[in-house]
Protein backbone atom coordinates (compact mmCIF):
# COMPACT_ATOMS: atom_id res chain seq x y z
CA UNK A 1 0.00 0.00 0.00
CA UNK A 2 1.12 3.16 -1.02
CA UNK A 3 1.44 6.13 1.22
CA UNK A 4 1.23 8.51 -1.51
CA UNK A 5 -1.82 10.41 -1.04
CA UNK A 6 -3.93 12.30 -3.96
CA UNK A 7 -3.30 16.06 -4.50
CA UNK A 8 -5.54 18.32 -6.20
CA UNK A 9 -4.11 22.19 -7.45
CA UNK A 10 -6.86 25.06 -7.89
CA UNK A 11 -5.52 27.50 -9.63
CA UNK A 12 -8.18 30.84 -9.69
CA UNK A 13 -7.70 32.79 -12.49
CA UNK A 14 -5.69 30.82 -14.58
CA UNK A 15 -5.70 32.66 -17.32
CA UNK A 16 -4.41 35.48 -15.86
CA UNK A 17 -0.73 36.58 -15.79
CA UNK A 18 0.61 35.34 -12.33
CA UNK A 19 -0.85 31.78 -13.66
CA UNK A 20 1.08 32.15 -17.16
CA UNK A 21 4.50 33.78 -15.27
CA UNK A 22 4.76 31.91 -12.24
CA UNK A 23 1.89 29.19 -11.40
CA UNK A 24 2.35 26.60 -14.33
CA UNK A 25 6.43 26.78 -15.22
CA UNK A 26 6.73 26.10 -11.81
CA UNK A 27 4.31 23.35 -11.62
CA UNK A 28 5.40 21.87 -14.89
CA UNK A 29 9.41 22.43 -12.56
CA UNK A 30 8.15 19.88 -9.78
CA UNK A 31 6.61 17.70 -12.09
CA UNK A 32 9.97 17.40 -13.98
CA UNK A 33 11.74 16.53 -10.90
CA UNK A 34 9.13 14.37 -9.67
CA UNK A 35 8.28 16.26 -6.82
CA UNK A 36 4.27 16.06 -7.05
CA UNK A 37 4.17 12.14 -7.46
CA UNK A 38 1.61 10.48 -9.92
CA UNK A 39 -1.68 11.53 -8.24
CA UNK A 40 -2.32 14.95 -9.06
CA UNK A 41 -4.25 16.94 -11.09
CA UNK A 42 -4.51 20.78 -11.56
CA UNK A 43 -7.43 22.83 -12.21
CA UNK A 44 -7.46 25.88 -13.76
CA UNK A 45 -10.83 28.29 -13.28
CA UNK A 46 -11.43 31.89 -15.03
CA UNK A 47 -13.60 34.38 -16.08
CA UNK A 48 -12.74 34.22 -19.84
CA UNK A 49 -14.61 32.83 -22.08
CA UNK A 50 -12.05 30.08 -23.58
CA UNK A 51 -12.75 26.63 -24.55
CA UNK A 52 -10.82 23.53 -22.99
CA UNK A 53 -8.77 23.01 -25.88
CA UNK A 54 -7.58 26.89 -26.22
CA UNK A 55 -6.68 26.86 -22.58
CA UNK A 56 -4.41 23.72 -22.96
CA UNK A 57 -3.08 25.74 -25.79
CA UNK A 58 -1.90 28.73 -23.74
CA UNK A 59 -0.43 26.59 -20.75
CA UNK A 60 1.56 24.27 -22.95
CA UNK A 61 3.04 28.12 -24.34
CA UNK A 62 4.10 28.91 -21.12
CA UNK A 63 5.86 25.45 -20.14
Amino acid sequence: MSNEKNVLFTIFGGTGDLAQRKLYPSLFRLYRKGNLGEHFAVIGTARRPWSDEHYREVVKETI
